[in-house]
């Protein structure tokens, strides 16, 4: 058996270790302390490894507080965590039979939003008869892109996606608003209003 690590005294996490008690099965074991002042019986190598951080209080406390902050979401889900897990799930999961739309085309969720409490912060919860609408339809799921939008502004949304030319490249109107550094809604103004469009960039609609 190797040398045993001397580590009583040391703090891991909310727990303090006291003093060794035996060994198991080629690990020594000791008896800790944790900050909710319970006692228990844990491995030196879970403690120096961090899977052992306190006595079990940490799990609870972070279960407890996700269950608080997502409300209904144990019971039906509330339509805020609904619409995020849609949100994850088209754009990082393979299998989801709408991610060639949004994954597949490079269409991602901001690293902010991987959190539910960081989406349901900057959205609030989601309106009885709304659902999640990108602005931008080639941009990404993020604050500045999103918003809770009935079905006839998602399909307005949609129909703002028409072909235009821009500097004599064919796109959809999404994509030149991403291009000119602009939100969609100006592409339409100028579009209606050529005499706003700035001087350095050609645009006009697209003719069949």
């Amino acid at each position: 058996m190797g040398k045993v690590k001397e580590i009583g005294g040391q703090r891991f996490g909310r727990v303090v270790a006291l003093n060794r008690v035996g060994f198991g099965p080629g690990r020594a074991r000791w008896n800790c302390r944790c900050d909710c002042g319970t006692e228990f019986i844990t491995t030196g190598v879970d403690l120096r490894s961090g899977n052992t951080k306190s006595c079990g209080c940490y799990k609870r406390e972070r279960l407890g507080a996700s269950s608080t902050t997502h409300g209904a979401t144990r019971d039906g889900m509330s339509g805020a965590y609904r619409s995020w897990l849609s949100m994850k799930s088209r754009c990082l999961r393979k299998g989801n039979n709408r991610f060639r739309h949004y994954g597949a085309r490079g269409i991602a969720v901001c690293d902010r939003w991987l959190s539910f409490e960081n989406f349901l912060a900057d959205m609030g919860e989601r309106p009885d008869g709304y659902s999640l609408d990108r602005m931008d339809l080639n941009g990404h799921y993020e604050p500045d892109n999103c918003r809770w939008a009935t079905r006839q502004q998602q399909m307005s949304n949609q129909r703002q996606t028409k072909r235009v030319v821009l500097n004599g490249e064919v796109m959809h109107q999404a994509e030149a608003a991403r291009r000119a550094g602009v939100n969609p809604s100006t592409i339409i103004d100028w579009l209606r209003n050529p005499h706003r469009v700035p001087p350095t960039l050609h645009l006009q609609t697209m003719t069949t």
